[in-house]
């Protein structure tokens, strides 16, 4: 079995896009692969109803433009 963990985009049309990633990964994988997305609160009615998501957690709130390597490395 192999984890993905997907630090997702912040805009919902991104999201949305994203979902033929999420399928594309699942098609191509010779094996059983679960994806998690880690995003903001905001997207995650969206992602839970994405069939191919295993888990949306949400992305602790952090101030646009800034990186916060260590908040995001903690939420990981």
């Amino acid at each position: 079995m192999i984890k993905i963990l997907v630090l997702g985009p912040a805009w919902v049309g991104d999201m949305v896009m994203a979902q033929s990633l999420f399928k594309a990964v699942l098609e191509c994988s010779s094996s059983k692969v679960l994806i998690d997305v880690l995003a903001p609160s905001y997207t995650l009615p969206l992602l839970q109803r994405m069939p191919e998501i295993h888990e949306a957690l949400a992305m602790p709130s952090i101030q646009h433009g800034k990186l916060a390597l260590g908040k995001r490395y903690k939420a990981g």
